[in-house]
């Protein structure tokens, strides 16, 4: 009968670590797909941008450098809408997306923007990742490669 009760108890532990303190996550059908997939919010490991996997060290250095990488691409590749120039105001975007399981950008929101050719520029400017020759390193939940939001804001020059 003890074995039972501790059996049982275990069970129950086993089925709330699983249920209840699991990662905030929701149910949303990818850019270009027909189901519905699990993306979370925050994981095990975050998803990273490519160009730092050789580098020898811990995941933490890893997500440092391509921290830095993402925001040299940023810094390279974003357009400067002509709004831009001159303005007074800080101009930022701010955006979410979804990196997949395979890596790719998908399902990109832009939260605030200061008018349409930034959310334009800001668009074009994360879709064109998927063009990269290396993919987004994915995020992991459980050790399993996972979807997840990535949120970031763009800020843009002033100045010519």
């Amino acid at each position: 009968m003890k074995s039972a009760k501790i059996f049982f108890l275990v069970v129950v532990i086993m089925w709330i670590s699983n249920n209840s303190f699991s990662q905030p996550r929701e149910r949303i059908v990818l850019e270009g797909g027909n189901s519905e997939v699990e993306v979370f919010h925050l994981l095990e490991q975050m998803p990273r941008f490519p160009g730092c996997e050789e580098l020898q060290g811990t995941i933490e250095e890893k997500s440092i450098c391509a921290n830095v990488k993402l925001l040299d691409y940023i810094e390279k590749n974003k357009i400067n809408p002509p709004t831009a120039i001159g303005s007074k105001n800080e101009l930022i975007v701010v955006l979410n997306f979804i990196v997949t399981s395979k890596g790719e950008v998908k399902n990109i929101n832009i939260l605030r923007a200061p008018g349409e050719e930034f959310i334009e520029a800001a668009t074009k400017l994360f879709q064109r990742m998927n063009e990269m020759d290396q993919k987004w390193i994915p995020g992991y939940n459980r050790g399993k490669p996972a979807n997840c939001f990535y949120t970031l804001e763009i800020k843009y020059n002033t100045k010519n």
